[in-house]
């Protein structure tokens, strides 16, 4: 059970033990829920009562031009296998199992708690709607695994998963890096194997990194379920990120700032994305997660009211450290002055 003492702590070593934990009842349930919805999904659109994953609908037109793509385009070959599958609510269905188990191996690497983040608003959207957040976040846990393993090559494919949603993977593909105990040597060999993957789909797709931006540019992303301060406040968001930097504080404290961060300081960032933050072990803060819910009633909102959970992750893990800081600072200027 977690307590205040153990909240927002990484422990690697721990990593090999909850992955081959044996899983609970209710967490049984947890990764079957998402799944049979995804199920029910299928169904209900193979007999027209509902229409198909829109985002999942999204990334495999992508692979015939009719559709902007924002994301990086070694991605593309996973697509690719999806669509030889027989049928596209195969491919759903596996896309939508994928999703989930990387979620779940995310909050068993984190050591989140698993239950909350697997029944929270935000894996079953994902379902609904066939998002890939589950694999980059999956891709964030093997990075952080493997780093601390020393299995590079695997960290660099774990990076470049993560790195798919490049606006959320760059900042916390570099925190964990840079967190993470293992040697300098590996974290040149990990960002070789992300600039192999980098060229290899250059030479694939060529110039793919200007038909991305010229994309966002020209063609944005659709803005519902958008949380970042960015929207409001503009660039003065980036202030944001000079505490987590900057001031005192452990590891895994210092992660979840910057999770916290990068929803609240990016130019855009989907509430999907703060399955991120859930993964990690923030005891049952991941329930907030729910609050999304709202929308049934606050429509108009769309989702927008979501923002005060990365806020308020933000307080609960800048605040302590600052207010520690202050102190020390306060005592050392009396200590000048006597």
């Amino acid at each position: 059970m977690k307590t205040l003492h153990t909240l927002f702590e990484l422990d690697p070593q721990g990593i090999e033990a909850r992955l081959l934990r044996k899983p609970t009842l209710i967490e049984t349930f947890a990764v079957a829920f998402p799944i049979v919805l995804a199920l029910l999904f299928a169904y209900l659109n193979s007999s027209a009562a509902m229409p198909f994953a829109s985002d999942f609908d999204f990334y495999m037109r992508a692979l015939d031009g009719t559709s902007p793509f924002y994301y990086t385009y070694w991605s593309l070959p996973i697509f690719q296998s999806l669509a030889l599958l027989p049928g596209l609510h195969t491919a759903y269905i596996l896309w939508c199992v994928l999703n989930v188990i990387g979620i779940w191996f995310a909050a068993r690497v984190f050591g989140g708690r698993i239950a909350p983040v697997l029944l929270s608003y935000q894996t079953l959207i994902i379902c609904f709607y066939g998002q890939i957040t589950g694999i980059t976040i999956a891709g964030l846990a093997l990075l952080w695994w493997s780093l601390h393993r020393r299995r590079w090559a695997l960290a660099g494919v774990g990076a470049a998963l993560a790195l798919i949603k490049w606006q959320m993977g760059i900042p916390l593909c570099v925190a964990l890096v840079l967190l993470a105990d293992t040697s300098w040597l590996d974290r040149l060999r990990t960002l070789l194997v992300v600039l192999t993957i980098t060229l290899i789909s250059l030479l694939l797709y060529p110039g793919w990194i200007v038909t991305v931006l010229w994309d966002v540019i020209t063609q944005p992303p659709y803005r519902f379920g958008d949380i970042s301060l960015w929207y409001y406040v503009g660039s003065v968001s980036l202030i944001l990120w000079l505490p987590p930097l900057l001031l005192p504080m452990s590891r895994g404290r210092r992660y979840a700032a910057l999770c916290a961060t990068t929803a609240l300081a990016m130019p855009y960032f989907q509430q999907t994305g703060l399955l991120a933050l859930f993964v990690l072990p923030l005891g049952w803060f991941g329930l907030l997660g729910n609050l999304a819910y709202l929308y049934i009633w606050f429509p108009d909102a769309q989702l927008g009211f979501m923002i005060v959970v990365p806020i308020l992750a933000y307080l609960w893990t800048v605040l302590p450290s600052l207010r520690t800081w202050l102190s020390q600072f306060a005592r050392r200027a009396q200590a000048a002055t006597a």
